[in-house]
C-alpha cells in the first residue's frame, strides 16, 4: 500500500490551482471551461495524490472534449465528504 501524506488543506485552493493550468489551453480551443467551488473546503488530504488525480480529471475531459464545446468542474463538499465532479458536453453552433 502506497505511503500517504495526510495534511490538512484547502480543496478548493487546489482545485483552482489545478484548473488554472487549463485556462490556455481552453481560450486556444474555445472550450467553455466553467469551475465552481466553494471559498473554502478544508481537508485531512495527501495533497500531491489529489492533485494528480484532479490533474487526470481534468485532462481527460480536455482530450474528450472537442473544440467549441464545455467542461464544468464543481467541488461540492458533503459533510466529512467532498465531490469533485468533471463533465463535458458539447455544444451545437447554429
Amino acid at each position: 500500500m502506497p505511503d500517504l501524506s495526510i495534511t490538512s488543506a484547502n480543496l478548493a485552493n487546489v482545485v483552482q490551482n489545478i484548473a488554472a493550468h487549463f485556462d490556455s489551453v481552453a481560450k486556444e480551443r474555445n472550450i467553455q471551461f466553467e469551475l465552481n467551488t466553494p471559498e473554502t473546503c478544508k481537508k485531512q488530504i495527501d495533497v500531491a495524490k489529489i492533485e494528480l488525480a484532479i490533474l487526470n480529471l481534468i485532462s481527460n475531459a480536455f482530450k474528450s472534449t472537442p473544440d467549441l464545446g464545455r467542461i464544468q468542474c464543481s467541488l461540492n463538499p458533503n459533510g466529512n465528504s467532498v465531490w469533485i465532479l468533471v463533465g463535458h458536453r458539447f455544444l451545437s453552433g447554429v
